[in-house]
């Protein structure tokens, strides 16, 4: 996605627009950052698309390295990368997590569809577990002690 974008950009802005193809790149990078749920992904991918940007866009051949001029071009990557996951946190919370109703009284309830999770540490929590697998009797023999087998012999 992200040397998708520096083509793009590439293709689109001759060598001295600069700012055009780190807009290109930033929105990428925000978009992404709005969509994915892993910040350390979103981390990744903005220190690749800062080095695409670095390597490709501004320098030729891929060389990494920054001249004075380059160092305002890489913020606004890394600030749309930040308003992205900001936008992704904000619409990840939980309904009534915070958030005001729209009269501005107070916490807008959670409706009534969403319920508090259950206690315990069952992982079938409402669901039926799983049935249990029978024994043979050999089998459940020979996991009975010496001393248990022999009584259950005699009696």
């Amino acid at each position: 996605m992200v040397v998708g974008a520096a083509v793009v950009a590439g293709a689109l802005f001759p060598d001295g627009e600069l700012a055009a193809r780190a807009a290109v790149m930033a929105v990428v990078v925000g978009v992404y950052s709005a969509k994915v749920a892993d910040p350390r992904a979103v981390l990744g991918v903005t220190g690749v698309a800062m080095l695409v940007y670095v390597g490709f866009l501004v320098n030729d051949l891929g060389e990494l390295t920054l001249r004075g001029g380059t160092w305002p071009f890489l913020i606004p990557l890394g600030f749309a990368a930040v308003l992205g996951w900001g936008q992704h946190w904000l619409r990840a919370r939980p309904p009534g997590a915070g958030r005001f109703d729209g009269d501005g009284a107070g916490l807008a309830q959670p409706a009534p569809d969403v319920g508090t999770p259950t206690t315990g540490g069952s992982r079938f929590r409402g669901r039926q577990r799983p049935p249990r697998a029978r024994l043979s009797r050999a089998r459940r023999r020979s996991r009975t002690p010496a001393k248990a087998r022999e009584t259950q012999g005699t009696a």
